[in-house]
């Protein structure tokens, strides 16, 4: 076996990632291109055979910190088995021999590989993978300390996942969340999903630049979206949720109507001599839902009015499509118009866009690793009914032993990264 560059044969490589069980977007060829194309250095190593076939690999980055370079692998390397410990080990070993080569201070590596499963109430599905986590060691890797929270810059630690294999599309729908199972109903008001164009792409960022903004969370520019347009092309999908709002109004207009016809119909009942308890009660009903309507109708007349158009925008979404998985990556929604559920609509129409291309697994990515009720993104991602992933989390290998401690003794005092 030979350890060797791999960068120039990225056809190849994409052909061997397709193929990997375990293997994310974020190691595909587009994203080596992308991160060129960004100025972010990727580099592309492994190991090929005597036929010079790829066995195992990893795009990484060099990163820059305080006192040297880091070399950073996340969601890699890419392999077809995990369980050929001698691959793994002959690969880590090399890479190790790279990386002194090189002088770098320390490698960084984030694998693809899940330590353990959990329901939506943090009940343990499986045991949890110690075994990993000592194989690595036994490289000479370092384990940081599991934490919970998400991160925008860096490899996930926790996410959340729904699996779609050997169901249908009523089957996936059923196991929603009641919730869920009735914001689907609002597209029969008006509400659409659709996919963007190029030029469109303005529209996402903005939604995402308010959420982010709203939240604090970091916001991408819009170079990144149009590059990631540009070369992951059917392996990235631009979603927007929208209102028609003539749609709607229709929708609102009509049951107005209704309403205010069986107000009539209940009135003549009553002087007739009917049941003047029970009509009363549905009288007051009725006028509730006739103000309700009337009041929803004045809203959206008036935002109507101030967008001079006939479509309001809801929420958008991107996601990285791969033959593994669907990834739900970057979102934002305007939280005004959350009555319309946008975002529900968004993930429906990308399940069944993930289950009519065949693809087994969508992953809805990052929540914080808390089974207390108390983060929002994940009791949003549990109405669809899927399960959380802990990841293995990040290893450090020490290149530069000395360098290194005094490296992380500085972190430490200084109480964030270097």
């Amino acid at each position: 076996m030979q350890f060797v560059d791999l960068s120039e044969r990225l056809d190849e490589w994409n052909q061997f990632v397709d193929q990997a069980p375990d293997a994310s977007f974020t190691q595909s060829s587009q994203q080596f291109k992308l991160l060129a194309a960004r100025g972010k250095r990727p580099l592309l190593y492994g190991l090929v055979d005597d036929q010079n076939q790829i066995l195992i690999g990893g795009i990484m980055r060099h990163e820059h910190v305080k006192m040297g370079g880091k070399l950073n692998l996340e969601y890699g390397p890419v392999v077809k088995d995990w369980a050929d410990h001698q691959l793994i080990t002959a690969y880590f070993k090399a890479l190790r021999a790279y990386a002194k080569q090189e002088h770098y201070l320390f490698i960084s590596v984030s694998p693809n590989v899940v330590y353990q499963r959990f329901t939506d109430n943090g009940e343990p599905l499986d045991a949890a993978n110690n075994e990993f986590i000592s194989q690595m060691e036994n490289l000479g890797y370092q384990h940081e300390p599991f934490v919970n929270g998400m991160t925008d810059t860096a490899a996930v630690r926790w996410q959340y996942v729904k699996d779609l294999a050997d169901q249908d599309m009523a089957s996936i729908r059923k196991s929603y969340h009641k919730m869920v199972r009735q914001a689907i109903k609002k597209q029969k008001m008006g509400v659409r999903v659709r996919e963007l164009q190029r030029d469109e792409l303005p529209i996402l960022k903005q939604i995402i630049d308010d959420t982010s903004a709203r939240l604090h969370i970091h916001s991408k520019d819009l170079d990144y979206y149009e590059k990631t347009y540009d070369l992951f092309q059917d392996r990235v999908k631009f979603v927007i949720a929208e209102l028609d709002i003539k749609v709607y109004l229709q929708n609102l207009e009509s049951k107005l109507a209704k309403a205010e016809s069986d107000i009539s119909k209940l009135n003549e009942k009553k002087a007739a001599g009917g049941n003047q308890g029970r009509i009363n009660r549905q009288l007051s009903d009725l006028e509730k839902q006739v103000q309700n309507h009337q009041k929803k109708i004045k809203q959206i007349t008036a935002i109507q009015a101030n967008l001079h158009q006939d479509v309001l925008v809801l929420a958008g979404a991107q996601f990285m499509i791969m033959p593994q998985e669907v990834d739900y990556l970057f979102s934002g929604s305007y939280e005004e118009y959350g009555e319309f559920y946008g975002p529900h609509q968004i993930q429906d129409y990308m399940l069944e866009l993930t289950h009519d291309k065949g693809i087994k697994r969508y992953n809805f990515l990052g929540i914080d690793g808390k089974f207390d009720g108390s983060d929002g993104v994940m009791n949003f991602k549990t109405k669809f009914n899927g399960y959380v992933e802990h990841k293995v989390g990040t290893f450090d290998l020490p290149i530069q032993p000395v360098k290194y401690k005094i490296y992380q003794l500085a972190k430490r005092l200084l109480g964030h990264g270097a």
